[in-house]
């Protein structure tokens, strides 16, 4: 079964639609018609989002046909994509600067990323799954609570300020970003009534 029949199975024993389904994981319908029409794969963060959001085993997508090709395009796309947001603060990368910049051709980038907004939560989820995975890591061996933040997301945090600090302050992916805290968030925004 390719990736693309896994998200497809996935979906349908979940009753959702492609549009509900790309809700869920902050990506376009796009991106899941094309990988289940075998057009394109999920990059590594949006899969690891995904077997996040539907309690999966880690190994859910081991062993499938994804090649270092693809791995090592997607990360030239979204290191050119965050140098061209840290370049401009008020204006939007645009295709045709990330493929000069990643070396990539835009069919490529278009094939990996069918829209801007996937590449944006892509490169948000990626920040936030690198975060989440060394926490969850010192969880799981017991450290305590301010262990981790003093030993750990401190020093995380500020490793990944710039990144951080580009992704809050660049008002052409507010949107995205506030769509994500507020879907990823939810239940503690609402329960203490914060404004976004």
């Amino acid at each position: 079964m390719t990736i693309g029949d896994q998200i497809k199975h996935l979906r349908t024993a979940h009753h959702l639609t492609q549009q509900e389904f790309a809700t869920k994981i902050y990506i376009s319908y796009q991106s899941v018609s094309n990988w289940e029409n075998h057009r394109g794969y999920p990059s590594t963060e949006i899969m690891l989002l995904i077997i996040d959001t539907f309690d999966l085993p880690l190994n859910y997508f081991i062993a499938k046909d994804i090649d270092a090709t693809t791995d090592h395009e997607e990360t030239l796309i979204l290191s050119s994509f965050l140098k061209c947001m840290a370049i401009s603060r008020d204006e939007a990368p645009n295709l045709k600067t990330i493929q000069q910049l990643s070396g990539v051709s835009a069919e490529r980038v278009q094939h990996h990323f069918p829209s801007y907004d996937d590449l944006v939560y892509t490169l948000i989820n990626k920040v936030y799954q690198d975060i989440k995975i060394r926490v969850e890591k010192r969880l799981s061996d017991h450290e305590g609570v301010l262990s981790i933040f003093i030993n750990d997301m401190a020093p995380l945090l500020y490793h990944k300020k710039e990144t951080l600090h580009i992704l809050y302050t660049r008002p052409y992916i507010k949107g995205v970003w506030m769509h994500f805290i507020n879907t990823k968030y939810k239940i503690p925004i609402t329960a203490h009534k914060v404004q976004p």
